[in-house]
């Protein structure tokens, strides 16, 4: 899963946790234009493992995600289902629509 970084080290934290939980392979972190976190600290990476690990021993999983930052996405997402979760401004709410959000699936 593409996750665009965070503003907050521990909301990277947690999004790393629930996706451990649910089995995801691969847990890819990049700056989007939005990010207030830039840059990929060792340290707070040896932190996000520890986190990982026992997100999968508590969920009895077998496998740890590979833990990824990258700047670039496109490599990642080559062939791939790509479902983007999109915020619908107040204005652009389409009509009748009861979420706040948009989804766009598409095959790459």
């Amino acid at each position: 899963m593409i996750v665009a970084m965070p503003n907050k080290w521990d909301k990277a934290e947690l999004i790393a946790q629930k996706l451990s939980e649910i089995g995801i392979s691969e847990i890819i972190f990049w700056p989007s234009e939005r990010s207030v976190l830039k840059e990929w600290n060792s340290k707070k990476e040896e932190r996000l493992q520890k986190i990982i690990k026992e997100a999968v021993e508590q969920s009895r999983g077998r496998k740890l995600p590979k833990l990824i930052f990258t700047t670039e996405v496109t490599k990642y997402i080559q062939d791939a289902e790509v479902v983007i979760f999109d915020k619908i401004g107040a204005g652009k709410r389409e009509q009748g629509a009861s979420s706040k959000f948009q989804v766009l699936s598409s095959k790459v």
